[in-house]
């Protein structure tokens, strides 16, 4: 029920499709986190994310580079035109992102397209991960918006 409490707390309707920023937090299994900011569309049901954007991307806090991000079944041919997606509540996995597009280094999210179950991985600057994901340590959440204070300049 979290993803509907983000969904109505930035004025969605089920119906409706809205630009947003989110924030994205995975625990691995090993103890690290990584982090990011996704921006994306958060969908008609209410859940799930079109990605248009990922940044300020960390493990345990220390910045890393992404420059490319695309669906994982695209890249693997299992879709095609297939949409990078996330779900707020992780049960839509469909994320590659790297620091160059020959995604040697980086990290993905899968809902079961590669190996039948979900799944996370990284490169080794990503904490070497290979794991089955575990929503219980997933939270991607509508990150607050920026409002001016009175007096602010707008």
């Amino acid at each position: 029920m979290k993803f509907l409490g983000t969904a109505l707390a930035i004025g969605l309707s089920p119906a409706t499709a809205q630009a947003a920023t989110f924030t994205l937090s995975y625990d691995l299994a090993s103890g690290e986190t990584l982090g990011a900011t996704i921006d994306g569309t958060l969908l008609g049901d209410a859940n799930r994310i079109l990605v248009g954007g990922i940044s300020g991307v960390t493990i345990d806090g220390a910045p890393r580079t992404i420059t490319f991000f695309d669906a994982v079944t695209e890249v693997l041919g299992t879709a095609s035109a297939a949409d990078p997606l996330l779900s707020l509540d992780g049960t839509v996995l469909d994320l590659l992102a790297c620091n160059t597009s020959s995604c040697l280094v980086g990290f993905f999210f899968d809902d079961g397209d590669l190996e039948g179950y979900p799944l996370f991985s990284s490169s080794e600057e990503f904490a070497a991960a290979f794991e089955p994901f575990d929503r219980e340590r997933y939270s991607l959440t509508a990150a607050a918006p920026f409002r001016f204070r009175p007096g602010w300049p707008s």
